[in-house]
């Protein structure tokens, strides 16, 4: 996470400071997994979710789901 300093946060545009937000929202959100009945495994990040086949596919999903919330 980025931390901003105060001062820069008054320079910063008003689009800005809500990316800033955002941003740190999406990274603030625990992650949560659920096994599925076929094994695969349900990641999910706040709303945004997503399935992998194998739980060694977890950590790349996060990380995924992570950068898709700041886009």
């Amino acid at each position: 996470m980025t931390t901003t300093q105060p001062s820069t946060i008054s320079s910063m545009t008003p689009r800005d400071r809500l990316n800033s937000l955002v941003e740190s929202a999406a990274t603030s959100v625990q992650p949560t997994c659920h096994t599925l009945a076929d094994g695969s495994v349900r990641v999910c990040i706040g709303s945004t979710c997503g399935t992998v086949s194998s739980h060694h596919l977890v950590t790349p999903k996060i990380n995924q789901l992570r950068q898709h919330g700041k886009s």
